[in-house]
């Protein structure tokens, strides 16, 4: 980070950094959740396929500091994936 800074300030950048931070995460359907509702195949980086599962969508910044959650979102059946729901939040 102080790297970071010092090559934005000798460019004369002396605007706060920001960090936009989205995490999508895969909720996995297991034996002991046989009653979930509204799954849907989602791809898992971590597995490598397609899973059964809910899709939780959060978005977060930090600037300065200071710490702020934008969200949670879970997709529903049908509706808008990952990245459709981050850009409805940021413009909202």
């Amino acid at each position: 980070m102080s790297r970071i800074r010092q090559a934005r300030r000798k460019a004369g950048d002396l605007r706060p950094i920001l960090f936009l931070i989205i995490d999508n995460t895969n909720c996995p359907k297991t034996p002991s959740s046989k009653k979930i509702e509204r799954l849907e195949s989602h791809h898992s980086h971590k597995d490598g396929k397609s899973v059964w599962a809910h899709c939780v969508v959060t978005s977060h910044v930090i600037a300065q500091g200071h710490f702020t959650e934008i969200g949670p979102a879970i997709p529903g059946k049908g509706s808008m994936n990952a990245i459709h729901i981050v850009i409805a939040v940021l413009l909202t």
